[in-house]
């Protein structure tokens, strides 16, 4: 099974709205499901939006806490991420060094289409958020 066929994503992405479910799971975590949603317009920023998936099991409505902000990689090799996270009061920013998710491609264009591309930059995103990426540099306002 492709991750497309897995994710509900179709085979090539093109601009407009990208909305999938996927699994997380940080270091020695059971993985959890999250809704991600974004925006792209074929250029090198998204506007995206994330939360715990309703399709997670065990899951009140109190699980929600929704995350939502901009990324971007201008330089086809950084990420910077800018979120704001209402429920936990917190707004911040995320430098990953390396990671744009055209960062290493032989073909960053197309790299943009491939369905797994999203899948990575989705979990880069919630990653980062969450301050569980090395070498990046996070910093939040209360």
């Amino acid at each position: 099974m492709s991750v497309s066929e897995d994710l509900d994503l179709p085979d090539v992405i093109e601009p407009g709205e990208i909305s999938f479910t996927f699994d997380y799971a940080p270091e020695g975590e059971e993985p959890t499901l999250f809704d991600f949603r974004a925006t792209w317009d074929e250029g090198s920023t998204i506007t995206w939006w994330q939360d715990i998936s309703e399709s997670q099991n065990g899951l009140s409505p109190a699980s929600s806490s929704p995350v939502q902000g901009w990324a971007s990689w201008r330089n086809g090799t950084d990420l910077l991420i800018a979120y704001t996270w209402p429920d936990a009061e917190v707004d911040g920013f995320v430098h990953v060094p390396g990671g744009a998710p055209t960062n290493d491609k032989d073909d960053p264009e197309a790299a943009l289409s491939e369905p797994q591309t999203w899948v990575e930059l989705a979990r880069t995103i919630l990653a980062g958020v969450n301050g569980e990426l090395s070498g990046a540099e996070h910093q939040t306002y209360k």
